[in-house]
């Protein structure tokens, strides 16, 4: 099953939440390039419709970033989603600072379809394979892994291990592992929720 969570969220919700403390947890903060430090950059509120305003056709990263609001304090906020050079991520925050603000999606799917020419094709890991815990995942953003059957869609009874959803830990079980962070994995529940401590 695709971890689509975040995206589930972000469509969820009828109203966008509104500014909490500095003392908020954190919340998706992706950075989608070097964003906000050229003149004349785009600062654009969480909830515009100008965030979704155009669309980005290029596989460069896009130049946007979450941003406090004038105080520095952070908001509990989902602003959207934007390509980084490599894969689709969340920025949260009170606002999109930098000159692609106007080029986010509502959803992390309708980022990916915009970028599918520019990502490579799934990466598969095998179920039993120490590939699956080679690297960390260091982001709050829902990590790019799912579980899958076998090439002839048959499906295995295998804990393949735990992965971010980007609100909780899931496991997944099944003969392999697709996705950019199928290399992410933690054999543990535990693992996996230190790894994303910050996240909560």
């Amino acid at each position: 099953m695709k971890i689509t969570s975040v995206a589930m969220w972000v469509a969820g919700l009828v109203a966008w939440v509104g500014c909490g403390g500095s003392d908020d947890p954190a919340t998706p903060s992706g950075q989608a390039g070097q964003g906000g430090s050229a003149g004349g950059s785009l600062l654009i509120a969480c909830g515009s419709s100008d965030l979704f305003a155009q669309a980005h056709a290029s596989c460069d990263a896009m130049d946007a970033v979450g941003a406090p609001d004038d105080s520095g304090a952070q908001c509990r906020c989902m602003i959207g989603f934007a390509w980084d050079g490599t894969a689709c991520v969340a920025l949260g925050g009170c606002a999109c600072k930098g000159a692609d603000c106007d080029k986010l999606t509502q959803t992390i799917e309708e980022c990916r379809k915009n970028h599918a020419v520019c990502m490579p094709d799934p990466q598969f890991v095998a179920c039993g394979s120490s590939t699956l815990y080679s690297a960390k995942h260091d982001r709050c953003s829902a990590m790019d892994a799912t579980a899958m059957p076998d090439e002839n869609g048959s499906s295995c009874y295998c804990m393949l291990g735990f992965a971010w959803n980007g609100t909780e830990c899931v496991e997944l079980g099944d003969c392999r592992c697709a996705g950019s962070d199928c290399d992410k994995l933690t054999q543990t529940v535990e693992e996996c929720q230190q790894a994303h401590a910050a996240c909560r």
